[in-house]
This record gives C-alpha cells, structure tokens and sequence, in this order.
C-alpha cells in the first residue's frame, strides 16, 4: 500500500502482465493501449478487471467507443461525432446504490429501527456503526471513505476497528 514501494511496483507488473495475456484477442490497438494505460497504483483501483471482462472486448459483438455521448436516443446511444451505437440495454453504473436497507427488520434501543433511521438520511459512526443500534456492525456503511483511497485498507481498519470492539463486548462482559 506504500506508494512506489518495490513490492507495489512488483504487484503492478504482475497486474500489468496478467491483463496484456488477457487482451491478446482484442484486435484495436487503442482499445489495448486504453485498457492497458494502468496510470495508477495497486490499492487505489481494482488490480485487474474481473474475470471474463477483457477477453470480453474481443468479441464480435463487443464494439468500444472513446467519443463523448451527445445524448440517449430511441435506439441506442449517438456519440458526438454523429454516429449512432444500437443497443437492446444501456446500463449506467456511475455510482453506488445508497439506498440499500437490510431485509430484516433491525430493532435497537428504545425502538429504534434501522429502516426508518436510514429511510431519508442513512448515517453511521465511522461508516461502521449506528447509534443507537449498538450491536450492529458494517462493513462499507453510508458515507465510506472507499471514494477516498483504498478500500482494501479501510476494510482492513474497519476489521481491526470491529475485532476490537468485539474483545472488549468479549473480555468485559458488555451486554
């Protein structure tokens, strides 16, 4: 996690093989060179796309465009060079869903529900934990710092965070 760190510099180069044996069947050289541009370190994105996902761009059916959207038609996408891309689906996945409330009904101190709680405004100590629902404990709750730098390393305090906790409820017979 160490920026420049001989060992991240190792994992990069290892990260960057891996993904140039993956692009092999990609013939566009500016698909290839894009996909390959790993102008980042390990720990601040994910290290290799996941499985399937590069060889994916070899497919016939599989076209990748770098020009700007000017705007969603009836049929597809036109890119601001007038050509118009068909699709049967365009996902838009800019974001992360915040609106996610666990299916069970969450009952803590004096009544207090997580779904209500979290109904407007979802909020939580450290996006760890709620107050007033002291025994409940999240991983990457609402506001995260993963936006900020590394989820590998704020997954890493949070369990450090949570395995302390965990100690003193343990040690210190905490109800």
């Amino acid at each position: 996690m160490y920026k420049d760190h001989p060992m991240q510099q190792g994992l990069k180069a290892l990260c960057r093989q891996q993904m140039e044996e993956r692009v092999r069947g990609i013939k566009d050289p500016e698909v290839v060179s894009r996909i390959l541009d790993l102008d980042f370190n390990p720990g601040c994105r994910r290290l290799t796309p996941g499985e399937g996902y590069l060889e994916a761009f070899a497919n016939d059916n599989a076209v990748m465009s770098f020009k700007p959207i000017e705007r969603i038609t009836e049929e597809g996408i036109r890119t601001v060079d007038g050509q118009e891309h068909k699709f049967d689906m365009i996902v838009c996945a800019t974001g992360f869903d915040t609106t996610f409330i666990p299916s069970w009904d969450l009952v803590g101190r004096n009544g207090a529900r997580l779904d209500e709680r979290w109904k407007i405004n979802p909020e939580a100590f450290f996006s760890v934990q709620v107050d007033t629902i002291p025994n409940y404990f999240i991983f990457n709750g609402p506001n995260p710092a993963v936006s900020h730098g590394s989820v590998l390393t704020q997954i890493s305090w949070t369990c450090d965070y949570l395995l302390r906790w965990a100690k003193k409820i343990a040690t210190e017979d905490i109800k």
